[in-house]
C-alpha cells in the first residue's frame, strides 16, 4: 500500500458499509434464518445493529484517534525541555494488508465489526466469511453485496472461507491477522503467523463459568441467564458453559430455569419462531453424543431431531457429584450448544477448584451478592456481574486471556489494535540551551545538567499548563473586548 487512505476516506468506507447493512437488513435476516434458524431479533440487534452503532462510534471519534497530542512534562524530562522547544505526539498508522477470518455462529457481527476497525485504521482489508459448509446463504450473500457495495475497491474485499482457502491466504504476506474460532484452528494460525512475524489477534472461546447463588430479583435474573445460554441455540463464544450453583438454592435454581423455558418458547420448544437450531450436521452429532454419554444426569430435557438439526435445551444436573461433574462428557471441552450442565458448590473454595481446572475462560459471570470476594482469584477476558452476553454491545475491550485469545477490540480499542502507534517529536530551531555540547568541563554546564537529572513527581502539571494557557487567553480576549468597547 503505498499511499495512506485519507480519514475522509476511511469514513465514506464506513459509511458505505452501513449503507450495506442497512439497505439489505432483510435479505441478511433471512438468510440468518436460512443457516441458522436465527430470530430476526436476534439477527438485527446481535448482528446487524452492534455493527451499525460501532461504525458510527469510528464516525464520530476517528479524527481524535489518529493523532493524539503528548504533553511532555517540562520538570519530569529536564534534559528535553533544556535542549530546545518542541512538541510530541502519538500517530496511529495503518498496519497495511489486513486478513479478517470470521466466525460461523455469528457471520456478519464477529466478520464485520473488526472490518470496522481495520477501516478505521486505513488498512487494505480482506474478509473472509465462513465457509458454505457452516453458513452457505448467509457467506455467498455477504459475498454477493461486497462486491456490489465495494466494487473497484482497492481497500475492501471479500471472500468464502474453508479449510483449503484458508490454508492458501496463510501462504501469503500479511501485515496482521484477525481470526475468530476454535482454538485448534487458532493454534494453526497462529504458528503460520508467526513464521512470517505478522501480529495478530486471536478471539477464541473456552469453558466460561456462570456462579449463581439466590438474591434479590432472582425470577428477573434466571430469564438473563436463560437468555444468554440459549440464544443462537448455546453457540455463542461467550454465552455460560456451566453453572456452578449454591447448594442451599440448586434445586430451586433448576424449577426457575424449567419455569423460564417454558415462559421464553412455550410447552414444545421446537414449534417457537424464537429458538434457532445447531448449525450442521457434524455439530448436531458432537452434542448429541455429550448428551448421550451423561444421559445418566440429565434432569430436563435430551430430545433431539437431526432431520431439523434440534436439540431440546438440556439440563444435566450433577447436583453435589464432583467427581462426574468434572470427568462428565459436556466438561470435557467447550460445550457450544444449549445443554446446562450443574453442580453445586459448597463455598467459595469449591469455586475456586471448580474453575482452576477450567483455566482462562473469555467471561466468568457471577449473579452471587459477593462477588468481590471471588473476582479477585478469576484470570479471564471479562467478569460481567448478574447479566450476560450485553458486554459485547459495549465500547468495552472484548477479547480473552491465556487459551481463551490473545488481543481485544470493539469501539476504539478496534482501531487500536488495526494499528501501530508511530511516535513523533518534533523540535524547533530555536530555543536551545547549548548544555549538551562539548566541551562539557564547564562550571555553569555541569549545574545545569545536575540540574536536568532530578526528576520530580508532579502528577497534575499537564492539566495546570493547560488551564493557564487558556486562562492567559481568555484575559488577553476580555482585556481586549474593553480596550476596543467590542
Amino acid at each position: 500500500m503505498n499511499t495512506i487512505l485519507s480519514i475522509a476516506k476511511r469514513k465514506e468506507y464506513l459509511k458505505q458499509l452501513n449503507s450495506l447493512l442497512e439497505n439489505e437488513k432483510e435479505s441478511i435476516c433471512l438468510a440468518l434464518s436460512q443457516d441458522l434458524h436465527k430470530p430476526n431479533f436476534e439477527s438485527y440487534y446481535l448482528e446487524i445493529k452492534q455493527v451499525q452503532h460501532d461504525i458510527q462510534y469510528h464516525i464520530d471519534n476517528l479524527d481524535d484517534w489518529v493523532h493524539q497530542g503528548v504533553f511532555i512534562n517540562p520538570l519530569k524530562y529536564l534534559t528535553i525541555f533544556l535542549t530546545g522547544y518542541g512538541k510530541a505526539m502519538i500517530e496511529s498508522k495503518p498496519r497495511g494488508k489486513a486478513l479478517i477470518i470470521g466466525a460461523w455462529n455469528y457471520p456478519i457481527n464477529l466478520s464485520l465489526l473488526p472490518l470496522v476497525g481495520s477501516i478505521s485504521a486505513g488498512n487494505e482489508t480482506l474478509v473472509v466469511f465462513p465457509s458454505i459448509e457452516y453458513t452457505k446463504n448467509t457467506s455467498n450473500l455477504m459475498v454477493t453485496l461486497f462486491e456490489k457495495y465495494f466494487k473497484n475497491n482497492n481497500y475492501i474485499s471479500a471472500s468464502i472461507g474453508g479449510k483449503d482457502n484458508v490454508t492458501q491466504l496463510l501462504l501469503e504476506k500479511w501485515d496482521f491477522i484477525f481470526y475468530t474460532g476454535s482454538s485448534s484452528v487458532g493454534k494453526i494460525i497462529y504458528s503460520k503467523a508467526a513464521e512470517k512475524l505478522t501480529p495478530v489477534v486471536l478471539e477464541l472461546g473456552g469453558k466460561s463459568p456462570c456462579v449463581v447463588d439466590k438474591q434479590y430479583n432472582i425470577n428477573l435474573l434466571i430469564k438473563r441467564i436463560v437468555w444468554g445460554k440459549l440464544t443462537n441455540c448455546g453457540q455463542t463464544c461467550i454465552c455460560p458453559d456451566y453453572f456452578l450453583v449454591n447448594e442451599k438454592f440448586g434445586e430451586e435454581f433448576v424449577k426457575l430455569i424449567i419455569k423460564t423455558l417454558k415462559e421464553f418458547y412455550g410447552n414444545i420448544i421446537r414449534d417457537s419462531p424464537d429458538y434457532a437450531r445447531i448449525v450442521n450436521n457434524r455439530a448436531f452429532n458432537r452434542l448429541v453424543n455429550i448428551i448421550k454419554e451423561d444421559k445418566k444426569y440429565i434432569e430436563y430435557g435430551g430430545y433431539s431431531d437431526e432431520s431439523s438439526l434440534y436439540i431440546q435445551p438440556t439440563i444435566i444436573n450433577f447436583k453435589d457429584n464432583k467427581d462426574a461433574f468434572t470427568n462428565s462428557s459436556c466438561m470435557k471441552e467447550e460445550i457450544f450448544g444449549p445443554i446446562i450442565p450443574i453442580y453445586y458448590y459448597k463455598n467459595t473454595s469449591d469455586i475456586n477448584n471448580i474453575i482452576s481446572k477450567y483455566p482462562d475462560p473469555l467471561v466468568a459471570y457471577l449473579f452471587i451478592e459477593k462477588w468481590k470476594n471471588i473476582e479477585g482469584t478469576i484470570k479471564t477476558g471479562s467478569i460481567v456481574v448478574n447479566d450476560t452476553l450485553i458486554q459485547m454491545d459495549s465500547p468495552l475491550p472484548f477479547g480473552g486471556i491465556g487459551h481463551s485469545g490473545i488481543g481485544k477490540y470493539h469501539g476504539k480499542y478496534s482501531f487500536d489494535i488495526f494499528s501501530y502507534q508511530r511516535s513523533k517529536l518534533i523540535r524547533y530551531r530555536w530555543g536551545e540551551i547549548p548544555a549538551r555540547f562539548p566541551p562539557y568541563n564547564i562550571y555553569w554546564k555541569k549545574i545545569l545538567m545536575k540540574i536536568s537529572q532530578a526528576t520530580f513527581s508532579i502528577k497534575y502539571l499537564g492539566k495546570i499548563y493547560s488551564f493557564c494557557k487558556y486562562s492567559l487567553f481568555f484575559y488577553l480576549i476580555v482585556i481586549l473586548f474593553n480596550r476596543y468597547k467590542l
